[in-house]
């Protein structure tokens, strides 16, 4: 059995190496030529090793040539075969032909209809089979001709064989033998202070001399394509001296900086399917002395954008190609971000050094649909927070009741924060169509202190809670809401004033996506740095939400405590006025803020529904809060005396030996 086995697999070597040796040694080709019909085609049939490659040229379109060979794709030259005059048919000639590898040469001898005089056409057709493009880079990797030439015939193969590199899995293996012989014209010794180089309008590539004199950024020229539509697309670069000082000086007294241009993508082509909408560039420092990453002062770049209307539900990103991965290398975002955004134009800062593109990348988690419908809910809800937080501030000054307790007078505070923020929010997108940089830097300012207030306020709401939930007796604060004031009021404007002494240009305009009918980004005048942004208010609403979520719980505990022990069966409240009041006091304290920490995976449209109807809705909740207690107090109270233990107004009842520490919550006296 082992014999036979080993036999057969023998009799398989054998004709594998036959017929590659056929292909090898097959050193003649038979040619058909045929001109005919009104489009003045010219179609050229080729039998080579059992397979026909086959040429059609319309000479009418003036098309390039369509090669087919066997179920691939081959690509043509011939020297004459391009003289659109009318050439004598060729019925199965044989020629000798020199296969490469990857490639065959043959020369045809043509002839015209008129004049019958013959002509040699040299020829070569490319063979775009996997096997073959992975020859001819292997040959191109073995070959110790100069670099320039290399990379000339590397580039060709995009050209030849459009699509195969990434068909073929090959991508790898072509870019790294392209940027091995990019390396050795780093060094290349010319004249003048910039050397540019064209390699068939795939890749280009310029070299500059730069002498840094002083501390600041330097624009260092691009090279442009031939192409007047792709000139276009030339990007800008903006070079710190920070990354140019860390070249090796030359013995000219010049540092070089290196600058690739990519026409096509295709090499930069990841499984992460995000399609590039600008040319690929790659800055390099030559000889770096370290590492050039964690720049003080980040590149800058300045990339025209392709048409992007077509991309439904995606943004523009500033991205870099991290090539760390090995074989895998994928775009990245880190270190780089999007400083600004036209409709022609993106600009991005990173504060490293590779290859940068502007790429599409989805918006995740919300759709066209549901992002229109946030909005409307976030415009409606603060409009209308905006009006009832308006009427009680208004109705707390008209009415000037000198017995309204601290509870009020804190609502009223919170409920002006809030009145300033959403005022500041309806009006924030108005104000940043102005363009005005000085008017859209202090709305972002005003409005950012106004969230902080509202967060303090909430903050105070809690503290006054617990003084009166918990505490009740035994505490006396002198100038009791002069204090909770100037923490309400008075700790944001520390935080601001140092954020600004600091680094004012962390505010200003940026571009959110607003899906409207022309599909374009919106500006708005708010934190322009998104780790300032995140690491501030994050962490200090992190702490207010904790510590209020405490009180609450504290709070509700203590209810279900009163509600069992607390009065008697037929006296007691009904279950949903207790479920209401926490409500109530949930709205008062902010918790529902915390959804934010929520909206992820599967939960991110449902919690930003209920973040957007909670929190833009809040002092609409408040005012009804507001009403409710001043009725139940009325209702409840028929007397007040100041207890100045706490330094809140409470309750007694000459009737009933209970007292109200909170409206609506009511408790024994002799508990």
């Amino acid at each position: 059995m082992l014999c036979t086995i080993l036999t057969k697999l023998s009799i398989c070597l054998l004709a594998l190496s036959l017929v590659k040796r056929t292909e090898q040694e097959n050193d003649t080709i038979n040619v058909t030529i045929s001109t005919y019909g009104k489009q003045n085609g010219t179609k050229l049939q080729a039998m080579w090793n059992g397979s026909s490659i086959d040429v059609f040229d319309n000479v009418l379109r003036h098309d390039t040539p369509v090669c087919a060979y066997g179920n691939d794709s081959c690509y043509i030259n011939c020297t004459q075969l391009y003289n659109k005059t009318s050439i004598a048919n060729i019925t199965d000639m044989e020629t000798s032909v020199e296969f490469s590898g990857f490639s065959l040469k043959f020369n045809v001898s043509l002839a015209t209809l008129s004049s019958r005089v013959s002509f040699i056409s040299s020829c070569e057709i490319t063979l775009c089979e996997c096997t073959h493009v992975g020859n001819k880079l292997e040959n191109l990797k073995n070959e110790s001709g100069e670099p320039w030439n290399i990379l000339w015939e590397l580039t060709l193969i995009e050209i030849e064989c459009p699509g195969q590199l990434r068909h073929c899995q090959l991508l790898y293996k072509y870019t790294q033998l392209q940027t091995s012989n990019l390396m050795h014209l780093y060094d290349d010794k010319f004249e003048g202070i910039r050397k540019d180089y064209n390699f068939n309008d795939i890749i280009i590539l310029s070299v500059n001399k730069i002498n840094v004199s002083e501390e600041g950024e330097i624009e260092i020229p691009v090279p442009m394509f031939s192409s007047e539509e792709q000139r276009n697309f030339t990007p800008k670069i903006i070079l710190p001296t920070e990354a140019i000082r860390k070249g090796l000086q030359m013995e000219d007294g010049y540092r070089r900086i290196a600058v690739i241009v990519y026409n096509s993508s295709t090499q930069f082509e990841t499984p992460q399917n995000k399609a590039v909408v600008s040319l690929v560039i790659r800055i390099l420092v030559i000889h770096p002395q370290s590492n050039i990453t964690n720049l003080t002062t980040p590149v800058k770049m300045y990339f025209p954008v392709y048409d992007i209307s077509m991309f439904q539900n995606q943004k523009t990103e500033c991205l870099f190609y991290d090539e760390r991965t090995a074989d895998s290398p994928l775009w990245s975002d880190k270190g780089c971000q999007k400083a600004d955004e036209t409709d022609a134009t993106t600009v991005c800062t990173c504060n490293h050094m590779t290859a940068f593109a502007v790429l599409m990348v989805p918006i995740k988690g919300i759709d066209t649909k549901n992002w229109e419908i946030l909005t409307v809910i976030s415009y409606i809800g603060s409009g209308l927070s905006a009006a009832f937080t308006a009427i009680s501030v208004l109705m707390y000054f008209i009415i000037k009741n000198p017995k309204q307790d601290h509870s009020t007078t804190i609502h009223v505070c919170l409920s002006a924060a809030l009145y300033l923020l959403n005022m500041s929010f309806l009006l924030n997108e108005w104000l940043a169509n102005m363009n005005q940089d000085a008017v859209c830097k202090a709305i972002a300012i005003l409005m950012h202190y106004f969230l902080l207030c509202c967060f303090s306020w909430m903050t105070v709401e809690a503290i006054h809670l617990y003084l009166l939930m918990v505490k009740v007796f035994n505490t006396y604060v002198r100038h009791y809401i002069a204090k909770l004031s100037l923490f309400g009021w008075g700790i944001p404007v520390i935080i601001i004033g140092i954020s600004v002494c600091i680094r004012n240009d962390f505010y200003g305009s940026i571009g959110v996506t607003i899906h409207n009918s022309n599909n374009q980004d919106s500006k708005i005048c708010w934190i322009t740095n998104h780790t300032f942004f995140y690491g501030l208010n994050l962490s200090y609403f992190a702490i207010i939400f904790l510590f209020n979520t405490g009180i609450l719980i504290t709070v509700a505990a203590k209810i279900a405590q009163l509600r069992k022990f607390g009065s008697a069966l037929p006296n007691r409240r009904a279950v949903w006025k207790d479920v209401f009041t926490v409500f109530g006091m949930s709205c008062l304290l902010g918790t529902t803020w915390g959804l934010a920490f929520l909206g992820f995976g599967i939960f991110t449209i449902p919690v930003l529904y209920l973040f957007s109807i909670f929190n833009s809705l809040q002092g609409f909740f408040i005012f009804l809060w507001t009403c409710a207690s001043s009725r139940s107090k009325k209702l409840n109270n028929p007397e007040t005396t100041k207890n100045t233990i706490t330094g809140a107004e409470l309750s007694s009842f000459s009737n009933h030996k209970e007292t109200c520490i909170y409206p609506g919550i009511q408790i024994n006296s002799y508990q």
